[in-house]
């Protein structure tokens, strides 16, 4: 157990780490310069790795050697900055810790960078470069409040940049956007060659109904997506099968008919990887003339598709599958609200839908099977709040609200799971090149920490727990535990990301599984049309064609999907911290989500995060133990899912602060 003083310290980062208050060694000489460095240091004692940042006058630097991490002192970094890649002396080592000098710079991915214009300075967004950079061009256009995107010229204590393009003033919710995307070095636009491409693009559909392609035009095939979605890449189809079977036909796009390796838009769609959703825009992997026209399957129309069809007994079990290149016609575009209420029995709906009542009525039940039989084999379900965000179209935020998920999403999602780890059980079968998405068993001290927890609730769990045991154990929990423990348990679970191996996914409980279902939108889905129409015309060139291809695809999918997935994030903190000024001194009941050292996270019902300072909290000296993830003075103890009431205390740039409502505060909410 650790004891945390009541003005706790935050730490800069989830890895343990402190700036040293004194060093033993003395450093040597400092460095001028990275040649003359080089000249004087010995190779032997310097390390190559990168900077991390932290927005004081101090950085770490983290070895690619994975020893411990070296304090680097203000004056030591000779204008590193964060992101640098650098080679550093080192200057002391004790235990693990130590100190370090940069010696070379060698790489510089944060050369550009956004920031606030301050006089005649920038301030940059980015913790871990100058906490200032001034403005080197005199004559430049530009007034304090500006949000710019800026260019060093030089960094180190006399920093200076230019202004590359301005993006709007502080606090405009464009502006705002605009400076995550250019911090995260997200493609907003594409280029002439890419629209040019596009432009030629015209519709197969016609001519490839003479050319082999399955015929199902006849079928009773429906898309089902959100109420505001303009492209439609999959679409489902579901008939009974004499016996009490059933067949599922998971009809997607074919983008690879009309993406042609290394062309221009499919060099700039692996490079994008995938496409951006923010509430108030979406930045697509393909052009509009793909993803709005010739990939989706709208209503009424022939569209071009690559079909995964699988055949079950009464009970869900597996009895045949294969793939096929066809031809769809979509009977009908259909919401999820819509199918929804058909399912809860809608009388409006029910007449509306009565020429496709069959396959409705077969895709529910077939939905349910396969739904009961994947929990009961050990699949680990969790359940949190996503929220969605209302943006009108002056850019104000009008809601932020928990996202309803109802059983027409679980239904689609159903299928598109069975499609996924069908496609990726037949090629893994057929040991050809692949890009699996995997889910890696959660790393062993992630698996002691739940079982210690589970172990102070009186909960017993295997050394080496299946996803079946893991899964069963927030089911099993009494209510007071549950939350607990389900979060604990989400906690410990890896990320999943993109392979050439067949490593299979963890949290599913799922031996095969990849991404075949979304094509218009993951370029992992697109490899995977690629590699299975190529199959299909002519396996014995799949090897030479994609062996070294698919690990360039895996490595910058995954590289892609995170650096989307934190400006998503991103975007979602500055646009809910926006509207919470709207709500300070409001209060509400919430759920602790999180326990550090310093501090605890509540979510309030909406799905809004925010932060409890630990100096915020009754009482002199708390303590936290990390293995039941709690904060505990005397007989005060704050733990993940307990219940709390909070007030909405401040907002500060996108963080949201909380306090603890005393017994007063309850009763006047």
């Amino acid at each position: 157990m650790k004891r945390v003083k009541s003005a706790g310290k935050e730490r800069l980062k989830k890895r343990t780490r402190s700036a040293p208050k004194k060093t033993n060694a003395r450093p040597s000489k400092k460095v001028k310069a990275a040649s003359s460095a080089l000249s004087k240091l010995s190779k032997k004692k310097l390390l190559k790795g990168k900077i991390d940042g932290t927005g004081k006058n101090y950085a770490f630097f983290v070895p690619d050697d994975g020893t411990g991490d070296l304090f680097i002192a203000g004056s030591c970094l000779h204008g590193a900055i964060d992101g640098d890649v650098v080679r550093v002396f080192v200057v002391s080592k004790k235990s693990g810790a130590g100190e370090g000098e940069v010696a070379e710079i060698l790489e510089r991915p944060n050369i550009c960078f956004v920031g606030t214009v301050r006089g005649d300075e920038v301030q940059p967004d980015l913790r871990g470069l100058p906490p200032v950079v001034k403005i080197a061009d005199s004559s430049a256009d530009y007034f304090s409040g500006e949000k710019v995107y800026a260019k060093f010229t030089n960094t180190g204590a006399a920093a200076e940049c230019y202004i590359i393009e301005k993006l709007g003033l502080e606090g405009n919710t464009d502006a705002e956007v605009l400076s995550v995307i250019r911090s995260y070095k997200i493609e907003e636009r594409f280029s002439p060659e890419v629209q040019s491409e596009a432009d030629k693009i015209r519709d197969k559909a016609p001519e490839e109904k003479n050319r082999g392609r399955e015929d199902f035009t006849n079928d009773k095939v429906i898309t089902i997506d959100g109420a505001h979605s303009k492209d439609f890449d999959d679409a489902i189809c579901v008939k009974r099968m004499p016996g009490g079977g059933y067949r599922l036909y998971v009809h997607i796009a074919d983008v690879s008919e009309y993406v042609v390796q290394d062309s221009a838009i499919d060099k700039t769609a692996l490079r994008r990887g995938t496409s951006v959703y923010f509430a108030d825009r979406v930045i697509p992997m393909l052009p509009e003339k793909l993803c709005d026209d010739l990939c989706s399957l709208v209503e009424g129309k022939d569209r071009l598709v690559l079909s995964c069809i699988i055949d079950y007994s009464a009970q869900g079990e597996v009895t045949a599958r294969r793939m096929a290149s066809g031809i769809i016609r979509s009977a009908a575009r259909t919401t999820y609200d819509e199918i929804y209420a058909y399912m809860q029995g809608d009388e409006n709906m029910r007449r509306r839908f009565a020429p496709l009542s069959d396959m409705l009525d077969a895709a529910c039940d077939l939905y349910k099977i396969l739904q009961k039989k994947r929990l009961d084999n050990g699949s680990v379900e969790f359940d949190f709040i996503e929220t969605e965000i209302d943006v009108d179209e002056k850019g104000e935020v009008t809601d932020v609200r928990a996202a309803v998920r109802n059983d027409a999403h679980k239904l689609i999602e159903e299928f598109m799971l069975a499609a996924n780890s069908a496609v990726a059980a037949m090629f893994s079968e057929k040991k050809v090149p692949f890009v699996y998405r995997v889910h890696a068993t959660p790393p062993p001290d992630k698996i002691q920490s739940l079982i210690d927890l589970l172990k102070s609730l009186g909960i017993e769990l295997s050394e080496d727990p299946k996803p079946a045991e893991i899964a069963a154990k927030p089911k099993h929990t009494p209510d007071s535990n549950r939350s607990l423990v389900n979060m604990a348990t989400r906690r410990g679970m890896s990320k999943a990301a993109s392979n050439t191996t067949n490593d299979g996914h963890y949290g599913l409980n799922f031996t095969d599984y990849c991404h075949f279902t979304s094509p218009i939108r993951r370029y992992p889905d697109l490899a995977a049309h690629r590699i299975i129409k190529q199959y299909m015309l002519d396996a014995s060139v799949v090897k030479q064609k994609f062996s070294l291809w698919v690990q360039d695809v895996a490595r910058l999918s995954s590289e892609s999907e995170r650096r989307a997935e934190e400006a998503e994030r991103k975007v979602d903190d500055v646009l809910v911290a926006k509207f919470m000024r709207k709500k300070i001194g409001e209060v509400y009941p919430a759920e602790i989500t999180g326990v550090t050292e310093w501090g605890i996270f509540a979510q309030i019902p909406s799905g809004v995060e925010g932060c409890i300072r630990i100096e915020k909290l009754d009482g002199g000296v708390y303590t936290y133990d990390e293995k039941t993830y709690s904060l505990t003075c005397g007989s005060r103890r704050y733990r993940l899912g307990d219940s709390v009431v909070i007030k909405v205390d401040e907002v500060e740039g996108d963080r949201i602060n909380f306090s603890l409502c005393s017994d007063a505060e309850k009763q006047d909410s």
